[in-house]
């Protein structure tokens, strides 16, 4: 009997058969684990992708009322040069007061919409 035959006929056998089945069932189980953590990352990715989309969108509103509440300031500042030194104190006070407010608004957007986590700490 030839080496060919030997091995054939040991791969015909029943511990062949059982080894291969072994074999597959365990390459199965394995692709399903791999399957199912590539489905939790990309869940987490597509979390993490729109939470940070929405931070970015509030954090820049805040920072549009902040330019905006900056201009409103300096108008009123150089629309201030042109009044009596009294209005003008009352317009640069009032301009200041509503710029502080607006920063404090800002500021308070930006600290009740901070950026997520980066995908390699959020989606371990």
């Amino acid at each position: 009997m030839t080496g060919a035959v030997k091995v054939w006929r040991w791969l015909d056998s029943r511990v062949a058969t059982r080894l291969i089945q072994g074999v597959a069932i365990a390459s199965l189980m394995l692709a399903l684990v791999v399957g199912l953590r590539q489905f939790q990352l990309a869940d987490c990715l597509s979390r993490n992708v729109s939470d940070s989309s929405n931070a970015s969108a509030e954090r820049l509103k805040a920072a549009e009322q902040d330019r905006k509440a900056l201009d409103d300031m300096i108008g009123a500042i150089a629309g201030a040069r042109s009044a009596s030194p009294e209005q003008a104190q009352q317009q640069v006070n009032a301009a200041l007061d509503t710029y502080i407010a607006a920063r404090k608004s800002s500021d308070e957007q930006r600290r009740r919409n901070p950026p997520p986590p980066p995908p390699s700490q959020a989606c371990n």
